[in-house]
C-alpha cells in the first residue's frame, strides 16, 4: 500500500479532509500519524529521516512544514523548546499574512490530490490559529487527534534526547497540551491515550472511524499485519503508569490537572467538567506566564549561553586532543622518515671516508716514487698506475717531477677540503639527530640549512667571480624601490588631502542647502503665523462689533453704567450674590484635581513647560501656559508633551482613539508604567533589556529607565540608534548631558545627524522623499523595513557619485521650498479672488480635498469602511480628489491603494499644508471628517482656500456616545469632563463649517437643538448588498464583528458573554460565540473556550458572515450608526441587538431584526433565531431588502450630490 494514497472519503463536495494530529513532542505523535496513514490517510512528502536510538521507525513529518513552522516561531519572537505563548498580535501581523502565502503553496505542493491526509509537527500546537486559517483556505475540513501521553514518560524522553531538565519538559507539555486543546474545541475532535493505541489499535480505531464520521477504505488483512509490526513496544523506551500519582512534588498542579482532565476526555470527550479544569488550568498557566515569564526567560537565556560555553570548550577540547594525537603521529612518522632520508647521507659520508683513504694512499706512494727515485722508469712507475697515468705521464724525468708535484698539490688541496666537508657534515647531522626530538618543523629547517650549507660548499668557487656585480645590482635595485616607495607616499597624500577637500566641500554644500531650507521653511512659518493672527484679529473685531451691536449688549451696557453710578456699599450688596454664584459655578473641584494632575505629569520627567513652549510655537504665541493647553487642548489635538511621547501613536496602541476619554501622558503615568507601556515606536524594550542595563529591575519600566539614565550611559534604545556612537559623533550631547535619542528627535534630524553608522538620515530623506516631512528613522522602523526601503547607500557605491545624487535631490527639495515659500507668501498677503476669474480661466476650483484621521482601512473599522464607499462613489460620480491623512495607517497598503486609484495622498499636518499652500485654489469642497480634524485643519483650510465649501461630516456624535459611556466608565468624572469637552468641539465645529453631516436624523435633531443657526444633513453608512447567501442548514454560530479600539464594542462582548451567553447554554449548550476584530484585547482572548472562540483580526470576513446562524450586537452605549449591523444584514444574516444598537436604522423589533435590552429577552431572541428557520428566513429577506432600499450606493448617491451641488438638486 502507498503511503500517499488516500480517497476522498469525508468529502461529498468535493472539500479536502485533513487529519490533525495535535500533540506534544515525544507523546506518541509519530507513531499516531504513521497509524493514520496506514488507515488510509495520505502523507506529505519529503519526510524526515529515522534516527536510530531517536526514532528508528520514523517521524512522519515533512522536512519543508518543520522548516516553514521553525521560522514563523522565529518571526513571532519564539522557538520550539518556548514554553511561553506565542503573541496574539502576531497571528494578525503582516508577517503572519506573508507566511500564510508559503502555507498555502506547501499545502498545494504536498496535498492537492488528497481527499483524505494526515499532517503532524509538534509546533502546529503552538500555531493552531495560522494552520486552520490557512487549511480553511485551502479548502479544507479539520479534524483533531489529541495524542495524550503521561508528561512524566514525555519529560524522560526529553530528557534522554535533549538533556531537557523535568520542570521545562513539563512545562512543554502543557504549553502544546492548552494550545492544542484550547484551539481545537470548535473541531470535530477525539482524544487518544498513547497506551490504548498500543494495546489495542483496532478498537480505537473504531472509535476513531465512529467519532470524526471516517470510513477506513485501505484497512485490509495486509495493512493490518503492517501496523502489528508497526506498532512494537520495544520502540516505548520510556514508561510510566498511567495510574501513577503525580504529586505536588513532582509535577505543577496545573499539568497534574490537564493530565487528568485529558484522561477523563480520551474515555469521554462530551463531558463540560473535564473542560472546566483544563480552562482553569489554562488561565493561571497564562497568568504565571505573565508574570515569570520575563524573568525565567532571561535565566534560561542565560543557562543556554552558559551550556553553549561549555559545549564549545568541550569541543575546543576535544580538537586539541585530536591534533595532539595527530602531531605525535607525525612526529613519530617523521622520525622514522628522517632516518630513511639521513640514510643516503650516512652512505655518502662512508664513501667520502673511503676515498680520502684512497687518496692519502696514492699521496703516499707518489711520496715514495719521489723520495726514492726522482728518475723513475717507466716500469716502477707501472706498479702505481692504471691506465689513466701512464696515458698522462710525459717521457722526460724532469716532467714527470713537475706533473708529480702538481697532482700532489691538488690531491692535497681536495683531501683537505673533503676533511673540512667531512666534519661541517658530521656537526649537520648530529644537530639533525638532536633536533628531531623538537618537532617535525624544526627538523625540516635544519635539514634545508644543511642542504644549502653543502650546495654553498660546492658552488662556493662558483659565485665568488660574481659577487661584486651581484652586489651592484641589489644596491641599484634597492635605490630604486626608494624612489618608488618615495613617489608613491607622494601621491597618496595628495590624493588623501584632495579627498580630504571633496569631503569638506560636500559638507559645505549640504550645510549651505540645509541652511536656506530652514530659512525658507522658518520665513514661511512666520508669513503663515502673521497672517492668521491679522485674520484672527480681523475675526475678533468683527464678533465684538457684532456683539456690541446687539440688543443685549446695548441692555447690559446701559445696567452697567447705571451700576456703576450707585454708591460703593451698594455697589459691592449687589455684587455678592454674584461672586457667590461665581464662586459655586467656578468648577473648583475640577481645578483642584487638574492642579493635582499636574504636578503628576510635571514630575514624571515627561513634560517640560519650556520643551513644550519651543516644540509647539503657537501655543507660546498665543500665550498659553504650557501644562494647561496640554490638559485642556493639546493632548486631544494629538500634540506631543515631549519628543519621546508620541501622542498619537500611544493613543492608537494603548487606547482606544474615539472612545477613551483620557489624557495619554495620564494614562501613561497611571497604568503604562506598571504595564510596561512604550510611548514611542522608536524604543523597543525587548533590544534594550537584552543589553542587561545596569540597575534595572525586573518590574520597572525600561523606557523610564533609558530615558533617566540608560541613555547617558551609552545603551540603545533600538536596533538602529547607537547612543555611544552618537554620543561620540556630536559631543556636545555628552557634554550637556542630553538624552541622546531626545537630541536625536529635537535637534538632530533637522541638523542632518545620524542615528548610527548603519543609517543615513539625509540619504534616507533624500532618497525617498515622499516622507520628507516624517521623521526619517520612525518611518524606517514602522514602515520601511518592511516595504524594502534601504537604511543608507549601496555598500562599495561610488561616493562621489552619491554624494552628487543627494545634492541634486536637496536642490530640488530647496527649489520646491522655495516654489511653495512664494506661493504661500502670495496667498498670505491676498488670497485670490475668484469672482475676478475670466470664464475660460482653465484652472477654476474643481477638485475635492478629503481629510480624515487616517487613509482609510475598511477591513478594520467601520467609520473607514464608510469613508472608503464615499470615495468610491465620488470617483465613480466624477469628482477629482485628494486626500490627508492626518497619522499613518497600520499598514503602508491602505496608502497605495489610494494612489493607485489615482488619488493624491498627503499625510501629516505640515504634509497637508504644503498640499493647502500649493494647491490650496482649487478646492471647492473639502470634506473633513470626524471632530479632531475639524479642530486642528479648519483653519489652515479658512486659510489657502477661503473659496472651497467645508463639509464636517460628524461620522457620529462623539459626545453622545462619550455622555452615554460615563456610568460604564471607571472614571466618570474624567469620562464626563471628556464628554463636555468633546461636545464644545463639535458643536463648534458644526457652526463654522458651511454644511454638517448627521449619520441619523436622530443626531441631526440633536445637533440642530444645539445649533439651530447650522446647515445639519443626513448621510448614513453605506452597504453593498452580498448577493451570495449559504444555505440555512450550513449555519450553526453566534457571530460579533468590530473593532476593539471602539469601547463600547468591548464592553458589549463582556456584556455578552457574562450576561447573556450562560442564559443561552443552560437550553443550548453546544452553541458556540465567534469574535473577530482587531485588537482583541488579552482579558477576551483567554476566554477562549470550546463555546468561545476569540479569532482576532481577519482579512477575509465573508466565511464567518456565511457560516454563522445569528449576528449579535449587545450595544449598552454608543452613537450613531452602526456599521457592524449593516454590514451583518448585507450578507442576510439576522440580528440580534438593543435599542441603542439599532438607532437611526429604521429597525422593527420582528420585522427587520430583533430588537431586546435586558439579558433575559436578549436570550430568548437569539434562541428563537436558532431554533426557528421560519423566522430566520423573514429577518434575512427584510433585512437585506431594508439595507437596499435605503442604505446601498445606488439609494444615497443622489443624496451625497444634493449635498455637494444643491443647486443641481432636483
Amino acid at each position: 500500500m502507498s503511503d500517499n494514497s488516500s480517497e476522498p472519503l469525508a468529502a461529498s463536495n468535493n472539500r479536502r479532509t485533513c487529519l490533525l494530529v495535535l500533540g506534544m513532542h515525544r507523546s506518541g505523535t509519530s507513531a499516531i500519524t504513521r497509524f493514520l496513514n496506514l488507515l488510509g490517510a495520505a502523507l506529505p512528502s519529503n519526510l524526515m529521516p529515522p534516527v536510530e536510538g531517536n526514532n528508528a521507525r520514523g517521524f512522519w513529518e515533512s522536512l519543508d512544514f518543520q522548516a516553514l513552522n521553525d521560522s514563523i516561531l522565529d518571526s513571532a519572537g519564539t522557538s520550539w523548546d518556548d514554553w511561553r505563548p506565542v503573541r496574539q498580535d502576531w497571528f494578525s501581523s503582516p508577517e503572519a499574512e506573508a507566511f500564510r502565502a508559503r502555507a498555502a503553496e506547501l499545502l498545494a505542493a504536498h496535498f492537492s490530490d488528497a481527499g483524505l491526509f494526515v499532517l503532524k509537527d509538534p509546533r502546529i500546537c503552538r500555531l493552531l490559529p495560522f494552520w486552520l486559517d490557512a487549511l480553511h483556505r485551502f479548502n479544507t475540513d479539520v479534524k483533531a487527534i489529541i495524542p495524550v501521553r503521561n508528561p512524566l514518560e514525555v519529560a524522560a524522553s526529553l530528557e534522554a534526547r535533549d538533556a531537557f531538565s523535568r520542570p521545562k519538559s513539563l512545562l512543554l507539555w502543557l504549553r502544546h497540551v492548552v494550545d492544542a486543546e484550547l484551539g481545537s474545541r470548535h473541531l470535530a475532535r477525539i482524544f487518544v491515550q498513547y497506551d490504548n493505541l498500543l494495546a489495542d489499535w483496532r478498537s480505537l480505531a473504531g472509535r476513531i472511524s465512529d467519532r470524526l464520521d471516517l470510513g477506513w477504505t485501505s484497512l485490509s488483512s495486509t495493512s493490518e499485519l503492517e501496523i502489528d509490526r508497526f506498532l512494537c513496544s520495544s520502540e516505548r523506551h520510556h514508561s510510566v503508569e498511567p495510574d501513577a500519582p503525580m504529586t505536588d512534588q513532582e509535577v505543577p498542579k496545573w499539568v497534574a490537572d490537564s493530565y487528568g482532565a485529558l484522561r477523563i476526555l480520551c474515555e469521554d470527550p462530551d463531558t463540560a467538567e473535564p473542560i472546566c479544569r483544563l480552562s482553569d488550568a489554562a488561565a493561571e498557566f497564562e497568568q504565571g506566564c505573565d508574570v515569570f515569564g520575563p524573568t525565567l526567560k532571561c535565566t534560561e537565556t542565560e543557562a543556554r549561553e552558559m551550556a553553549e560555553a561549555l559545549f564549545t570548550a568541550r569541543k575546543t577540547m576535544i580538537e586539541l586532543d585530536d591534533r595532539l594525537s595527530a602531531v605525535e603521529h607525525s612526529m613519530t612518522a617523521t622520525h622514522d622518515a628522517n632516518g630513511a632520508d639521513l640514510a643516503p647521507t650516512r652512505q655518502r659520508i662512508a664513501d667520502l671516508e673511503q676515498s680520502a683513504q684512497d687518496q692519502l694512499a696514492i699521496l703516499s706512494s707518489l711520496a715514495e716514487i719521489v723520495d726514492d727515485s726522482p728518475e723513475a722508469t717507466p716500469s716502477q712507475g707501472r706498479a702505481y698506475d692504471g691506465t689513466a697515468l701512464y696515458a698522462q705521464r710525459p717521457d722526460s724525468t724532469h716532467g714527470l717531477q713537475q706533473f708529480l708535484e702538481a697532482r700532489l698539490e691538488d690531491l692535497m688541496q681536495r683531501g683537505l677540503e673533503q676533511q673540512a666537508l667531512l666534519t661541517d657534515v658530521a656537526e649537520k647531522l648530529e644537530q639533525s639527530q638532536a633536533l628531531s626530538a623538537q618537532g617535525l618543523a624544526s627538523r625540516t629547517a635544519a635539514l634545508e640549512e644543511i642542504r644549502r650549507d653543502m650546495a654553498h660548499l660546492l658552488q662556493s668557487g662558483a659565485l665568488s667571480g660574481d659577487s661584486a656585480a651581484h652586489k651592484q645590482q641589489l644596491l641599484e635595485a634597492e635605490e630604486h624601490s626608494r624612489r618608488q616607495a618615495y613617489e608613491l607616499a607622494e601621491f597618496r597624500d595628495r590624493a588623501s588631502r584632495a579627498e580630504q577637500q571633496v569631503e569638506e566641500l560636500q559638507a559645505s554644500i549640504q550645510q549651505m542647502a540645509r541652511r536656506e531650507r530652514e530659512t525658507s521653511l522658518r520665513l514661511q512659518d512666520a508669513r503663515q503665523k502673521l497672517h492668521r493672527a491679522i485674520t484672527s484679529g480681523r475675526m475678533l473685531l468683527t464678533r465684538l462689533n457684532t456683539i456690541q451691536s446687539s440688543v443685549t449688549w446695548q441692555i447690559g451696557d446701559r445696567m452697567l453704567r447705571t451700576e456703576q453710578a450707585l454708591p460703593r456699599l451698594t455697589r459691592l450688596g449687589i455684587a455678592a450674590p454674584k461672586i457667590l454664584w461665581l464662586l459655586l459655578t467656578a468648577g473648583l473641584p475640577r481645578k483642584l484635581r487638574m492642579s493635582a494632575e499636574a504636578k503628576r505629569v510635571l514630575a514624571s520627567g515627561l513634560f517640560d513647560d519650556t520643551l513644550y513652549l519651543w516644540m509647539h510655537p503657537d501655543v507660546a504665541a498665543r500665550g498659553f501656559r504650557a501644562i494647561v493647553h496640554w490638559q485642556t487642548r493639546g493632548w486631544l489635538q494629538r500634540r506631543k508633551p515631549h519628543p519621546l511621547f508620541d501622542t498619537e501613536w500611544y493613543i492608537s496602541t494603548y487606547m482606544d482613539p474615539y472612545g477613551d476619554p483620557r489624557d495619554p501622558l495620564l494614562h501613561f503615568i497611571e497604568h503604562g508604567i506598571a504595564a510596561g507601556h512604550t510611548p514611542t515606536p522608536l524604543f523597543d524594550p525587548s533590544w534594550y533589556r537584552a543589553q542587561e542595563p545596569a540597575g534595572l529591575e525586573a518590574n520597572e519600566n525600561p523606557f523610564l529607565h533609558f530615558l533617566r539614565r540608560g541613555g547617558a550611559e551609552g545603551l540603545d534604545p533600538n536596533p538602529w540608534f547607537d547612543s555611544s556612537w552618537y554620543m561620540q559623533q556630536y559631543p556636545d550631547v555628552a557634554a550637556s548631558g542630553r538624552n541622546p535619542l531626545v537630541d536625536y528627535i529635537a535637534n538632530g534630524v533637522a541638523q542632518g545627524h545620524d542615528p548610527s553608522p548603519q543609517f543615513s538620515t539625509e540619504w534616507y530623506l533624500a532618497a525617498y522623499p515622499d516622507i520628507r516631512d516624517a521623521n526619517p528613522l520612525e518611518h524606517f522602523l514602522l514602515h520601511g523595513q518592511f516595504e524594502g526601503r534601504r537604511p543608507r547607500p549601496e555598500p562599495g557605491s561610488d561616493a562621489l557619485a552619491q554624494a552628487a545624487q543627494t545634492a541634486q535631490a536637496a536642490q530640488a527639495a530647496q527649489a520646491a521650498h522655495m516654489s511653495e515659500a512664494a506661493d504661500v507668501e502670495a496667498d498670505d498677503i491676498a488670497p485670490p479672488d475668484w469672482s475676478a476669474y475670466p470664464a475660460d480661466d482653465p484652472l477654476p476650483p474643481d477638485r475635492m480635498l478629503v481629510i480624515d484621521w487616517k487613509p482609510p482601512t475598511p477591513d478594520r473599522d467601520s467609520g473607514s469602511y464608510r469613508m472608503n464607499m464615499l470615495i468610491e462613489i465620488l470617483r465613480e460620480q466624477g469628482y477629482p480628489l485628494d486626500f490627508v491623512g492626518d497619522r499613518q495607517a497600520e499598514d503602508a497598503a491602505y496608502e497605495r491603494a489610494l494612489e493607485a486609484s489615482g488619488i493624491r495622498v498627503a499625510i501629516g499636518r505640515e504634509s497637508a499644508r504644503r498640499l493647502l499652500a500649493t494647491e490650496g485654489q482649487r478646492y471647492r469642497w473639502v470634506w473633513i471628517s470626524r471632530p479632531e480634524q475639524i479642530e486642528a485643519y479648519l483653519s489652515m483650510v479658512r486659510a489657502f482656500a477661503p473659496q472651497a465649501t467645508v463639509i464636517y461630516d460628524t461620522v457620529d456624535l462623539h459626545w453622545v456616545r462619550l455622555e452615554r459611556g460615563v456610568e460604564f466608565s471607571e472614571d466618570p468624572a474624567t469620562a464626563s469632563e471628556t464628554a463636555a469637552r468633546y461636545k464644545s468641539i463639535e458643536i463648534a465645529g458644526a457652526r463654522s463649517a458651511d454644511i454638517t453631516i448627521a449619520i441619523t436624523e436622530t443626531e441631526r435633531q440633536r445637533l440642530l437643538a444645539e445649533a439651530p443657526d447650522t446647515r445639519v444633513a443626513v448621510l448614513p453608512n453605506i452597504h453593498r448588498v452580498s448577493h451570495s447567501v449559504s444555505p440555512l442548514t450550513d449555519r450553526r454560530d453566534l457571530f460579533f464583528i468590530g473593532s476593539f479600539h471602539h469601547v463600547p464594542n468591548v464592553d458589549a462582548v463582556l456584556y455578552f458573554i457574562n450576561d447573556i451567553l450562560p442564559l443561552i447554554h443552560q437550553r443550548m449548550p453546544t452553541v458556540r460565540f465567534v469574535i473577530v476584530g482587531s485588537d482583541l484585547p488579552r482579558n477576551i482572548q483567554r476566554m477562549r473556550s470550546r463555546q468561545i472562540e476569540p479569532v482576532g483580526y481577519v482579512n477575509n470576513v465573508d466565511p464567518f458572515f456565511q457560516a454563522a446562524r445569528v449576528f449579535v450586537s449587545p450595544l449598552r452605549h454608543g452613537a450613531g450608526m452602526k456599521g457592524k449591523i449593516g454590514q451583518s444584514l448585507s450578507y442576510g444574516l439576522p440580528v440580534v441587538t438593543t435599542s441603542i444598537g439599532a438607532e437611526g436604522m429604521g429597525l422593527e423589533h420582528e420585522v427587520d431584526a430583533m430588537i431586546a435590552d435586558d439579558p433575559q429577552a436578549f436570550a430568548e431572541s437569539v434562541m428563537r433565531l436558532l431554533s426557528d428557520d421560519a423566522l430566520w428566513t423573514r429577518l434575512s429577506t427584510q433585512g437585506k431588502a431594508l439595507l437596499e432600499r435605503e442604505y446601498s450606493p445606488a439609494a444615497l448617491t443622489e443624496r451625497i450630490q444634493a449635498i455637494l451641488e444643491p443647486e443641481t438638486a432636483g
